[in-house]
């Protein structure tokens, strides 16, 4: 089977919004992938959707490098677009190796390179989290999972209620409702993590009737964001570590990268609406 360019794009679009990724993203996948089939056909280049190779993919990162002078986490964010179209193209029968896949990631500078915490750090961190050392421990403890073993942002956690989450013998699952632009997200949660919630949820006495929040204040209104970061803090001053809720999800995502080395489902479960800002990830190094 043979496509022109403009056949093979299309069906690509089409596959995009099959996938269930966020608008956002396919149109980011989109735009790269169109930039970079206009720049063969103005440079006359002769290779299609088919012969396409590694080389071209390889001189067009150089162009964007040398030419348009565009920051290595924009290039990286173009290859990983290339990378996604070569897999398609794989599927469909049109390359048998990807061709974006040879072609390596640029090193990003060290105002662009994350650092994340240690394993050791984190099974530290568990087992102080893990001791009933205050009245609120069980509720602390949650916060620590959904953070390191759920990648939820310190506001999504304030923000979750009761019917948002899923606990059964086989699956829990926990949904992550619309925010502004930000799509809707349905994660998985590990076995750990339900554990958690189900001893808080064990525990959970709200002083208002009825209060749809996972974790509330006082008053039976939403956790504030200041103490989910004041929980974190504590934790971090009991564990010795510099911890804010930002680097416990940053663990959860480099994690998750080095498990399944998916891109999409990096974007996906972190709830990135723009796919550079997931390349960090793919770079992070590790705490001193």
């Amino acid at each position: 089977m043979t496509l022109s360019w403009a056949q093979a794009l299309n069906r690509f679009e089409l596959y995009l919004k099959e996938s269930g990724l966020a608008q956002n993203t396919v149109a980011s996948y989109r735009l790269d992938v169109r930039s970079f089939v206009n720049w063969l056909q103005q440079a006359e280049c002769s290779s299609t959707p088919d012969t396409f190779s590694s080389l071209d993919v390889a001189a067009y990162k150089l162009y964007l490098q040398e030419a348009v002078a565009r920051p290595p986490a924009s290039i990286n964010r173009v290859m990983q677009s290339l990378r996604k179209f070569g897999r398609f193209l794989q599927a469909m029968g049109l390359q048998q190796d990807n061709p974006a896949q040879k072609v390596p990631l640029l090193a990003l500078s060290s105002p662009s390179t994350i650092r994340v915490l240690t394993q050791e750090q984190v099974q530290h961190l568990m087992e102080i989290a893990e001791a009933p050392n205050s009245r609120n421990a069980a509720r602390d403890l949650v916060v620590l999972h959904l953070l390191l073993r759920a990648g939820l942002r310190a506001r999504e956690i304030t923000l979750l209620q009761m019917d948002d989450l899923q606990l059964g013998q086989q699956r829990a699952l926990l949904t992550i409702r619309q925010q502004g632009r930000t799509a809707a997200r349905t994660i998985p949660l590990s076995r750990a993590t339900q554990a958690a919630l189900q001893d808080f949820l064990d525990q959970r006495r709200p002083s208002e009737p009825g209060c749809p929040y996972l974790l509330f204040g006082r008053d039976g209104g939403p956790l504030s964001i200041r103490s989910v970061q004041q929980s974190v803090a504590n934790l971090g001053k009991a564990a010795r570590l510099d911890l804010t809720a930002k680097s416990l999800r940053d663990f959860y995502a480099r994690e998750l990268w080095k498990r399944t080395g998916d891109f999409d489902l990096l974007v996906q479960r972190l709830g990135i609406r723009r796919p550079e800002t997931a390349v960090k990830y793919i770079t992070a190094r590790t705490m001193a």
